[in-house]
């Protein structure tokens, strides 16, 4: 989220903008449409049944969070590179009491020491654009993850910049202007096959998310600014119009080679 959001949210006391996000969940539009096909991969899963879910790029463990509430079974372990997002995510583990899930700040995999075929599942969910060598995480993935194991992608495609905007885009750190199918497979064959992918944040969702990133920060009125944000998430209801020429988002999974 840029900083023109964030100063917006910010006029809000933090009581009123808290009741906010109970209703709407995390301000971060394009947050709602990628994680719509993760909730929806999931919801096939047995509830009570004992998953360890590894999340790298974690943030402040929104996915984590949503998933553990809809599988109690679940045993998450969320990585990121912000002390920030990882203190706010333990914060809100204790203050949840919720136990089983894990939050540490590192930059790579190779910090933890754990045993081979630890993960049933891996969440990427938006990182591998931020990543000069993502293979190098996708190799310590697999180590990580048992024989069946499920690799859960999201990943712009390279209509992104246009989309949201360049600045953004620089701004939240992105290394390459994307991907399409044929280069997600080409990085993720060797090691995976993959099993499920479609595309998201359309035409509408793409129209509703370049007001959101790009429009939002100029309007001077934080409290219009703020209404409009709100208006915006309606777009939630839809997601219409999809496929490679003008979608925003690839979503994507793979399951370990033998």
């Amino acid at each position: 989220m840029n900083e023109g959001i964030q100063a917006a949210t910010a006029t809000a006391s933090h009581g009123k903008w808290d009741a906010i996000t109970k209703v709407i969940g995390p301000v971060d539009l394009h947050y709602h449409f990628r994680s719509r096909p993760l909730l929806k991969f999931f919801a096939r899963q047995d509830p009570n049944q004992k998953t360890r879910v590894l999340e790298f790029g974690c943030g402040e463990g929104a996915n984590l969070f949503a998933l553990r509430e809809r599988l109690p079974g679940m045993t998450g372990l969320g990585v990121d590179i912000d002390p920030r997002s990882i203190g706010r995510a333990n914060a809100l583990a204790t203050e949840r009491g919720t136990d089983g899930m894990d939050f540490v700040c590192a930059d790579s995999m190779k910090a933890f020491d754990f045993a081979p075929a630890s993960f049933d599942y891996a969440l990427l969910i938006d990182v591998l654009e931020h990543l000069n060598d993502p293979g190098a995480l996708l190799l310590d993935i697999n180590r990580l993850l048992k024989p069946d194991g499920t690799i859960l992608i999201s990943v712009p495609t390279h209509r992104y910049p246009r989309v949201f905007g360049r600045e953004f885009h620089n701004a939240v750190g992105h290394v390459r202007d994307g991907f399409n199918m044929t280069e997600l497979d080409d990085l993720l064959g060797p090691l995976f096959e993959r099993t499920q992918s479609s595309y998201n944040t359309g035409l509408l969702a793409g129209a509703a998310c370049a007001a959101f990133y790009r429009g939002v920060p100029k309007i001077s009125s934080r409290k219009l600014a703020i209404i409009t944000m709100l208006g915006l998430h309606l777009s939630r209801l839809a997601d219409f119009f999809n496929g490679p020429s003008v979608s925003s988002s690839i979503w994507a999974v793979y399951r370990r080679r033998a």
